[in-house]
């Protein structure tokens, strides 16, 4: 095997090699023979030069598989980690008082938006331990789901809601997916440990919400034992005007009168 290619790659550019110096005694059904090789070799016409060009093509070639191979094995991994994801938020979002009673259809759409939509903008990595993934003052999207790691809450440098953290498969955030004012964090929220935070925004939920029949009915229903707030605070859900790519969706029934007070959660 000294004098032999091993390997895959090799015995490729080596063919190549060989067939680009010897093209002229190629056969009819495209075999180059050992004896056809010889003869090229002796009688001085078999061209290196061509042979060179075909090898560089044939190892252009084999890079460019492996980097497309590379592709395919990374967007499957992707894949599967999402999948993870969502299944993982398919078992938190029904415990969010906001999404109780929820078809799973609708659960695992969020669960998909939410799991598509990371707070952290590294690809590759998370929240290192004692950095900080929203600052205090910042306006709160919507409802942020813990993947992985702990996060607490610090004012000044100190520990804040005395010392309350929260792991995996817990969530902040849940008073801004349901109301109409802009909410924002009175704290830092600083993760105790490395961490991946998802965000599930108010115009995601509301965008699903208006595909599937009944959903705002059911989170209309559900807003009141979310709330932290006046309930008359807020507008009623079918009040809202989103605009999204290539169409707009806007409410068909006009705001009703102000709704009683509802005790502050």
């Amino acid at each position: 095997l000294d004098d032999r290619p091993v390997f895959e790659d090799e015995r490729r550019t080596t063919t190549a090699w060989v067939r680009g110096g010897a093209a002229h005694k190629i056969d009819e059904k495209g075999y180059l023979s050992p004896k056809a090789i010889q003869e090229a070799m002796l009688d001085g016409t078999f061209d290196k030069n061509a042979a060179h060009e075909a090898e560089k093509e044939e190892r252009k070639k084999i890079r460019e598989e492996k980097e497309q191979q590379e592709t395919r094995n990374r967007q499957a991994f992707e894949e599967m980690l999402l999948d993870s994801r969502v299944r993982r938020f398919c078992q938190v979002l029904p415990n969010v008082r906001l999404l109780a009673g929820l078809p799973d259809d609708v659960i695992r759409e969020l669960a998909f938006k939410a799991a598509a939509s990371p707070v952290h903008t590294n690809l590759v990595c998370g929240f290192a331990k004692d950095e900080t993934a929203l600052p205090a003052g910042s306006t709160l999207q919507g409802l942020y789901l813990i993947s992985k790691g702990r996060v607490g809450f610090n004012r000044g440098g100190k520990p804040a809601f005395d010392g309350t953290a929260l792991g995996t498969g817990q969530y902040f955030g849940e008073v801004a997916l349901c109301t109409a004012h802009p909410q924002s964090a009175t704290a830092d929220v600083v993760c105790r440990e490395y961490s991946d935070l998802y965000l599930l925004s108010r115009e995601d939920l509301l965008e699903v919400a208006t595909v599937y029949d009944g959903t705002l009915d059911a989170l209309h229903a559900n807003r009141s034992k979310a709330l932290r707030c006046q309930w008359h605070e807020c507008r009623p859900w079918r009040s809202y005007d989103l605009t999204f790519p290539q169409r707009i969706i806007s409410s068909a029934v006009p705001p009703g009168p102000a709704e009683a007070p509802a005790a502050v959660a």
